[in-house]
């Protein structure tokens, strides 16, 4: 089966088809900001008409031939947090539980909203301090602007998943298990933890006029909590700015090391791609794309 990889974060949608062996296509598209096009009051039929002609016009102008396509979002499109929960409670009571914690941030709304979790931190109880579930909830928009883009297109598509979650998995796959994952936007910071290869921890925390301190200074503060002492390792993947902070981040001398992701690297994506274009591709911007691999 011939899948097609998407990344459609910011105004940015990353392509990546892969074979068994090597890259077969790799590209960059811009289009509007991806959290107007997906949580608008109504779905709008115009701009979902608008991405679909520009991916399939795009595909058929370079012969890229898909079946079905995997889907990373924008994880600025999802409420995403670790809290702690008590599951000895019965099923009703947990679900009460999370829909009160999404109601504090989406009291208007929340209804609108598909709620899924996942037990974390099982077995290590300094961690379990922190919280013990993942939750990942998103507005039901989603799920109907991606089936129409699918039924448009008439490209299925076979899973959908959030960018700062297919960073950790090429990062866990290639890298390490137990490491700090840093997704820099213009706007924000995602900062997720990861012990033996699960998420542990995520914290997003908002960036102005690129004040990086505050993420610094939370970055910091976590790394001394018992049960994060054998992370080594931070990656940065994401925007432009992943290069400044990766410079903040050089001067503020932490123990751990610190870089970018680069899938180009352990890839190897023909030059014909990135002929002329290096400016444009960046490999750390690519980072959630290979994750859905």
């Amino acid at each position: 089966m011939n899948n097609l990889l998407i990344e459609y974060s910011g105004t940015r949608i990353r392509l990546l088809q892969f074979n068994s062996e090597r890259v077969i296509y790799l590209d960059q598209l811009e289009f509007i900001e991806s959290g107007f096009f997906y949580l608008e009051p109504k779905v709008n039929s115009k701009k979902v008409s608008e991405f679909t002609e520009l991916l399939v016009s795009h595909l058929h102008k370079h012969n890229v031939i898909a079946d079905s396509i995997k889907l990373a979002l924008d994880s600025r499109l999802a409420y995403i947090s670790c809290i702690p929960l008590e599951f000895s409670d019965e099923a009703e009571n947990i679900n009460s539980s999370l829909i009160w914690e999404l109601s504090n941030f989406y009291p208007e709304n929340y209804k609108n909203f598909k709620i899924n979790f996942q037990k974390i931190n099982r077995g290590n109880d300094e961690l379990n301090l922190l919280g013990n579930t993942l939750i990942i909830a998103y507005h039901k928009n989603i799920t109907e602007v991606t089936r129409r883009i699918s039924e448009v297109s008439s490209l299925k598509i076979s899973g959908v998943n959030f960018d700062v979650f297919t960073a950790g998995n090429f990062i866990s796959k290639n890298y390490a298990k137990n490491f700090v994952s840093v997704g820099v936007r213009n706007d924000r910071v995602d900062i997720t933890f990861y012990i033996n290869g699960s998420v542990s921890l995520f914290m997003p925390v908002n960036v102005r006029e690129n004040n990086y301190d505050v993420v610094l200074e939370e970055l910091k503060k976590m790394l001394q909590i018992s049960g994060f002492e054998e992370i080594n390792n931070i990656f940065l993947y994401g925007e432009d700015k992943a290069h400044a902070f990766l410079s903040f981040l050089e001067k503020a001398k932490l123990k751990q090391k610190v870089s970018l992701a680069d899938p180009f690297e352990l890839y190897k994506p023909d030059s014909l791609f990135l002929e002329n274009r290096s400016d444009k591709l960046q490999s750390h911007s690519f980072t959630s794309v290979f994750g859905l691999l």
